[in-house]
């Protein structure tokens, strides 16, 4: 391993609570285009006559479902599940090992939850969750791959609602309020594939208070000094380097262990969450008064 190599290992392995953040060019590289697909985009207007941003919309769902699910299909999802890629499988690997408290993504595959991973949260939905709007019967990416043209849901005949936020569409309060909780406790972020500049992660960012960040990707992009620690390169390679120093120095957790520390961290965040929701109601009734 490289220098910076040998201090990220160490700073990983020394962590109170590691921040992942993955973004999607781990999902390219196995065929995986993601909801923009902005490397391709060339191709997909000169196919579709439009581009991903037009047909990933609630319009199109609505009044060009064909062309909208072609492109989902096709696109998207390909025609076979390309199955889950080296990276999740480490990070997996990682958290059974070292203090990885959260894994957060932006892409739509559930590729870190099929590898096993922990506390992930996929921050625009899922391919996995396409559900019927008249009885709520959720479907896999699979059923949508297989049932060309427009899936139904097979009980209601109803066009199905994919798990994913749209174009125009606010990403769900939710998971943002629970990925802003996870990196505002954390003291080492590690971003994977991802820029620093994507719209989410400068989101969360704000909310980091550590001096620890990691970036590891292809190639060094605009935005990328923000970070203590630049690692560029094969990511497959690279990360794969790394936790094969954690598997070799570190332990597996003990598993009850390693649950208990989880169940209090979630505990904490709950509790600071209802204690600043508490300040505030005070402060609001404080004011109204005065």
């Amino acid at each position: 391993m490289s220098v910076v190599e040998n201090k990220v290992s160490e700073l990983l392995k020394n962590s109170k609570n590691i921040f992942v953040f993955c973004g999607n060019t781990i999902t390219r590289d196995i065929g995986l285009h993601g909801v923009l697909s902005e490397h391709i985009a060339y191709e997909v207007e000169d196919y579709y006559g439009y581009s991903s941003e037009e047909l990933m919309t609630e319009n199109f769902l609505t009044r060009r479902v064909k062309l909208f699910f072609d492109y989902y299909q096709n696109i998207m999802l390909g025609t076979k599940d390309p199955g889950i890629p080296p990276i999740p499988r480490y990070i997996k690997d990682m958290q059974e090992r070292v203090n990885i408290g959260s894994v957060i993504t932006n892409t739509v595959y559930s590729l870190y939850e099929k590898a096993g991973c922990k506390n992930v949260i996929s921050i625009n939905g899922t391919v996995e969750k396409n559900t019927c709007t008249s009885c709520g019967k959720v479907f896999d990416a699979e059923y949508v791959r297989a049932h060309r043209l427009i899936p139904h849901c097979d009980k209601c005949q109803v066009t199905l609602r994919p798990g994913f936020t749209l174009i125009g569409e606010t990403i769900d309060n939710g998971l943002m309020s629970k990925a802003l909780n996870e990196v505002e406790k954390s003291d080492v972020v590690l971003v994977i594939g991802s820029s620093l500049r994507d719209k989410v992660f400068k989101s969360l960012i704000k909310y980091y208070t550590g001096d620890s960040i990691i970036v590891i990707n292809k190639e060094e992009l605009f935005g990328d000094e923000i970070a203590n620690y630049r690692l560029y390169g094969d990511i497959n390679e690279i990360v794969g380097r790394l936790r094969d120093d954690i598997v070799k120095t570190v332990p597996v957790r003990d598993k009850e262990e390693a649950d208990t520390e989880d169940t209090k961290e979630r505990s904490d965040a709950e509790t600071d969450t209802e204690k600043t929701t508490e300040e505030t109601a005070e402060e609001t009734a404080d004011k109204k008064d005065n």
